[in-house]
């Protein structure tokens, strides 16, 4: 199978832990936009003679999940200055560069040329970060968090070797990236910003409907 669609994040909250005035704390960014972006990828599998309702495939998606240009509103903690509130105007790049290698199983059930389906699987995520929202400089870092993806679709027979289709699906990674370099949130704005090791945690929820064309052999 090969397709492509679109990809509809969810917003998510953020949690940035660093070196916060000098003792180590967390940022918790509130309700932060992810961007909506195209998706592609390509699914290979079989299905089992004992039980042709039941099949296996092996799924890799590719989407981004990049963070717009906005003000984020968070929380500040750190024994060095206490616990407020931290409103911080985004303009830098913070692009999420996601690719998804599922192991699903595919549930089927044919009315004519009609064939709906469920789908299900569990695989690693591939998650890079490419940014100057933290860092002092231009910085990539990569998570392979655990992945997990649902869906449902509809397809329709061409001919014996081709089908066509098309899937809702929702996929889910919760991706932890270690910063060598990140900004102290206390001194952002101030004439001599500080940085050091920092992790950024965040999930990606992600709902995407595909259509592709799928050839059998």
């Amino acid at each position: 199978d090969v397709y492509g669609g679109y990809a509809w994040p969810s917003n998510e909250d953020i949690t940035y832990k660093a070196n916060i005035g000098g003792a180590r704390g967390t940022f918790e960014m509130n309700d932060v936009g992810i961007e909506d972006k195209a998706a592609f990828g390509g699914r290979v599998g079989f299905w089992f003679q004992s039980h042709p309702s039941l099949g296996f495939a092996i799924d890799t998606t590719r989407f981004d999940a990049d963070v717009d240009t906005q003000t984020i509103n968070g929380t500040i903690s750190s024994p060095a200055v206490g616990t407020g509130s931290l409103p911080l105007q985004g303009t830098s790049e913070l692009r999420v560069i996601n690719t998804f290698v599922t192991f699903d199983m595919i549930y089927r059930r044919s009315y004519g040329r009609l064939t709906p389906y469920i789908t299900g699987g569990v695989g690693v995520a591939i998650s890079e970060i490419d940014e100057d929202f933290f860092s002092a400089t231009r910085s990539e870092n990569t998570a392979t968090p655990v992945a997990f993806k649902g869906g449902a679709g509809l397809s329709y027979t061409l001919s014996d070797a081709m089908e066509l289709f098309g899937e809702y699906r929702y996929m889910h990674a919760a991706p932890d990236y270690d910063i060598k370099a990140g900004v102290d949130p206390a001194t952002i704005g101030t004439a001599n910003p500080s940085f050091g090791a920092s992790n950024l945690e965040k999930d990606i929820n992600v709902h995407a409907l595909m259509t592709g064309i799928s050839i059998r052999f």
